[in-house]
C-alpha cells in the first residue's frame, strides 16, 4: 500500500496543476472587472459628496448674445454658485450689470471712489461678494488712510473682462466719476487681450481623415477585404476608445479630488513640474518671451493704450497691477526656480507697457517673498483666489497704494498696519 503511495506520487500526472473549467476562464475576468468598477464607482461618489457643485452658476447673469460688446452682467440677477472646490455663494448684480451689494450713484463728498475693471478674479469669481478682493480693499484703505474709500467692481467674468472688451465699454467706468480706475490683470487677460467672444477651435488631435477606401473598380479577394476592413476599424476605434477614456478620466470627480490633494498637500517641487510651467499660463513664466506671448503682449499694448488714453482724457488716474496665477506665488514663497524660469518676467513686460502709456503700475509680486505656502491662497485645480487668496491680495493692494504711487492715497509709513502675512 504504502509503495502504491509513493508511485503514485512520483507520477508526473499526479504533480500536474488540475485545469480550471472553461467557465472560470470567463467568470474570474468578469469578476475582476466587477470589483474595479465598483471601486471606480464608490471613489467617483466620494469625491462627488466631497466636491459637490451646485447646477448653477454665475453664467446664469451674464449676458451673453451680444458679440459686439461681449458678455455683460444683468441687472438686477440673483443667482447661487457652488464649485467643486468652494463655498455656496451667491452673485448678485445691482442694476448697473455689475455683482454689486450697493447701487451705482453720484460720489459723496469727502469720498474717494476707486472702479475696478478686469475679469473672473477681479470680480471675485468663486468666493463670496464680501470675501472678494475689491470689497476687502475699501476697508482696508479706508483703515491705512483714514479717510473714506469706496470701491465700486465692474469686472466680469470670463470674455467680458478680456482688455479689448473693457477698452470698448470703459466709458461705464468714467461715467462713475471715479478718483481712480484699479485694472486688476492676470496672465489669462493678457492671453486673451484681444478676445471678443469664444471661438470653438478643433484641436489637432480631433481631425480625423477619411479613410482610403482603394481604387474603385478594383476587386479584392474575400479574406483580403475582411482583413483590410479589421485594421481599418481597430485603426479608428482604438483611438476613439483613448479618446473616451482620456475625456472621462479628465472630467471625473475622482480625478479632480486627487489632483486637489496631491497640489494641495503633495511636494511643492512637483506641483511646480506639473502646474503650468510647461503649458498653458506657464509660458509667461519662461525668462525668455516665446513667439505666442510677444503676439499676445503687442495685442496688449494696444489695448492699454485706448484704455489709458481715455483715462488721461477724462483726468482720472489708472492704476494696473498684475495678480499672479499659483505657480508664480509658489515659485515666489519657495525662492528658487529653474534658469530658464522667472516669475517676474511677465510683471516687467506689463509694467513697461503699463508705464509707457502714462498708467502707474504697482507691484505686489515681490511682497510674496515673506508669505510661507502663498500658493495655499488659490483653489489647487480652479486656480482662482479663495478667500485667503483675496485677503492677502487686498492687504498687498493696499499697503502698495499707500506707499507713494498713489498721492492722494499716501500715508506715512509709520502708521501703517503691516499686511501680506502668510498662512
Amino acid at each position: 500500500m504504502v509503495e502504491l503511495m509513493q508511485q503514485d506520487a512520483s507520477d508526473p500526472k499526479m504533480l500536474r496543476e488540475p485545469r480550471l473549467p472553461r467557465r472560470d476562464w470567463i467568470l474570474l475576468p468578469l469578476l475582476c472587472l466587477l470589483t474595479t468598477g465598483l471601486l471606480a464607482a464608490s471613489t467617483e461618489l466620494i469625491a462627488r459628496l466631497l466636491f459637490s457643485e451646485f447646477a448653477t452658476r454665475e453664467d446664469g447673469c451674464i449676458l451673453k448674445t451680444d458679440q459686439s460688446q461681449g458678455w455683460r452682467g444683468i441687472p438686477n440677477c440673483v443667482v447661487r454658485e457652488k464649485t467643486a472646490e468652494g463655498e455656496l455663494v451667491e452673485h448678485r448684480f445691482n442694476s448697473s450689470g455689475y455683482r454689486s451689494s450697493v447701487e451705482f450713484g453720484p460720489k459723496q463728498p469727502n469720498t474717494y471712489r476707486i472702479v475696478v475693471v478686469g475679469s473672473s478674479i477681479a470680480m471675485g469669481g468663486e468666493v463670496k461678494m464680501e470675501e472678494g478682493f475689491a470689497a476687502l480693499l475699501a476697508g482696508e484703505l479706508s483703515q491705512r488712510t483714514g479717510r473714506k474709500v469706496e470701491v465700486y467692481n465692474e469686472a466680469i467674468a470670463g470674455w467680458g473682462g478680456t482688455p479689448r472688451n473693457i477698452a470698448s465699454r470703459f466709458k461705464s467706468a468714467l461715467s462713475q466719476q471715479p478718483d481712480m480706475v484699479l485694472w486688476a490683470l492676470t496672465a489669462w487677460d493678457i492671453r486673451n487681450a484681444s478676445g471678443v467672444w469664444p471661438t470653438d477651435e478643433i484641436l489637432p488631435d480631433e481631425k480625423r481623415a477619411t479613410p482610403n477606401t482603394g481604387t474603385p473598380g478594383v476587386s479584392k479577394p474575400g479574406a483580403s477585404r475582411r482583413r483590410r476592413g479589421l485594421l481599418l476599424r481597430l485603426r479608428f476605434i482604438v483611438p476613439l476608445t483613448r479618446r473616451v477614456v482620456y475625456d472621462f478620466w479628465h472630467s471625473s470627480r475622482t480625478n479632480l479630488m486627487l489632483t486637489h490633494y496631491i497640489d494641495e498637500y503633495g511636494s511643492r517641487s512637483d506641483y511646480l513640474d506639473r502646474c503650468g510651467i510647461w503649458h498653458n499660463d506657464g509660458q509667461y513664466l519662461g525668462a525668455e518671451p516665446g513667439i505666442a506671448r510677444l503676439h499676445h503682449l503687442e495685442d496688449f499694448d494696444g489695448y492699454a493704450a485706448t484704455i489709458e488714453a481715455q483715462a488721461s482724457a477724462a483726468h482720472v488716474p489708472l492704476v494696473a497691477v498684475l495678480v499672479p496665477i499659483r505657480c508664480h506665488v509658489a515659485l515666489i514663497s519657495m525662492g528658487n526656480w529653474p534658469a530658464n524660469i522667472d516669475p517676474f518676467s511677465l510683471d516687467n513686460e506689463v509694467r513697461t507697457i503699463i508705464v509707457s502709456h502714462g498708467g502707474t503700475y504697482i507691484d505686489v509680486l515681490p511682497d510674496y517673498r515673506g508669505i510661507r505656502n502663498a500658493e495655499m491662497g488659490y483653489f489647487p485645480v480652479d486656480g482662482h483666489l479663495n478667500p485667503l487668496g483675496n485677503s492677502t491680495l487686498s492687504e498687498l493692494l493696499a499697503k502698495e497704494l499707500t506707499s507713494g504711487a498713489v498721492p492722494d492715497l499716501k500715508v506715512d509709513t509709520q502708521f501703517q498696519s503691516p499686511g501680506g502675512q502668510g498662512p
